[in-house]
C-alpha cells in the first residue's frame, strides 16, 4: 500500500509541482508587495523558502487523509486484516509513503529555492538539523490526518476536511508574510502557531531573514524559539492538561495573565513612542 502511494506518478506529479508553483508565485508576483526590511526582494526569497517548506509538509497531510479514507470505504483495510500483518501495518505504511512523498518534495523545493536566490548561510550541521526537523513534524503531523482520515465516511467529506483546518493554520502563520503586518488581534494567534514555529526554528537555522520586531525576536530566540514551549505542550499529560481548565485556580491564573499581557503590551508600545 505505501509503496503505491509513493509510486503513483500522478499523485507525485502533482506533490512535486504544486508547492513548486507557490514557490514562483510568491517569489516573483506577490514577493514584491511584502517589506521583510533590508535586501528588498532577494530577503523576502530567503524569508519565503523555510516558510514553503513549512507550508509543504501541511498540505502533504490532506492526501493521506483521504488515502486512509478511500482504502476504509473500498474494504481494503478489511482485507488487509483477515491477513496475517500488525494491526498497524496499513496506517504505517500510509505515513511512512508520506514521508517519503515529503522528502521528495523537500528536495524538489530546495532545487527551486536555490534557482530562484535563496541560500542556507548556517552551518552543515544547522542546515541538516533543519531538514531533520521538517522531516520529524511532517512525519507527526500524518498521524493527525490518518487519525481525521479513519473517521470520516466517505472520501469526499475527507478531502473537505484534511483541509478545513491545515487552511487556517497555515496562512494565519508567518509561513508568507512576516507577522508585524498582521492585525494587532490576530499576531499572538500567529505567533504560537505551530507553522509558524516550525518556520521561524528553519529560519533561524538557516540564518534567513527573521522579521519578527526586535524585542519579540530577541526574548524568543534568547529562549531557544517556540519548538521548547510547543514540546513541553505536546508532552504535557492529560490529567495535567484537564485540570488547566477545570480547576479552581484556572480563573485566577487567567486574570493574572490578562493583566501581565496589557503590561507588556503597554510597555511595548511606549518603547516604540521612545524609539
Amino acid at each position: 500500500d505505501w509503496s503505491s502511494d509513493v509510486c503513483s506518478s500522478d499523485l507525485l506529479f502533482f506533490a512535486l509541482i504544486q508547492p513548486v508553483m507557490f514557490v514562483l508565485l510568491f517569489a516573483f508576483v506577490f514577493g514584491g508587495a511584502i517589506n521583510v526590511g533590508e535586501g528588498g526582494a532577494k530577503a523576502y526569497r530567503e524569508f519565503l523558502i523555510p516558510g514553503i517548506f513549512a507550508q509543504t509538509v501541511m498540505f502533504a497531510v490532506a492526501s493521506i487523509t483521504v488515502g486512509i479514507t478511500e482504502d476504509a470505504h473500498r474494504g481494503i483495510m478489511d482485507r488487509f486484516r483477515s491477513l496475517p500483518m500488525k494491526p498497524g501495518a496499513v496506517l504505517g505504511g500510509h505515513t511512512l509513503a508520506s514521508l517519503l512523498q515529503n522528502t521528495l518534495v523537500i528536495v524538489m523545493l530546495s532545487v527551486t529555492g536555490l534557482a530562484v536566490g535563496w541560500r542556507p548561510h548556517g552551518t552543515v550541521a544547522e542546515t541538516a538539523l533543519a531538514y531533520l526537523m521538517f522531516a520529524a513534524f511532517a512525519y507527526a503531523i500524518t498521524w493527525v490526518g490518518a487519525w481525521i482520515g479513519l473517521h470520516m465516511p466517505s472520501p469526499e467529506v475527507a478531502g473537505t476536511a484534511g483541509l478545513a483546518w491545515i487552511f487556517p493554520l497555515t496562512f494565519a502563520s508567518s509561513v508568507f508574510t512576516p507577522i508585524g503586518t498582521m492585525p494587532g488581534w490576530l499576531q499572538p494567534i500567529a505567533q504560537w502557531n505551530p507553522v509558524s514555529c516550525l518556520a521561524l526554528a528553519a529560519r533561524k537555522l538557516f540564518h534567513n531573514p527573521l522579521p519578527l520586531r526586535k524585542d519579540l525576536a530577541r526574548w524568543i530566540l534568547s529562549r531557544g524559539g517556540f519548538p521548547p514551549f510547543a514540546g513541553r505542550i505536546a508532552t504535557m499529560p492529560y490529567d495535567v492538561f484537564t485540570k488547566l481548565v477545570k480547576h479552581p485556580l484556572t480563573d485566577l491564573g487567567l486574570e493574572r495573565f490578562t493583566k501581565d499581557w496589557e503590561a507588556l503590551q503597554q510597555g511595548l508600545a511606549r518603547g516604540s513612542k521612545g524609539a
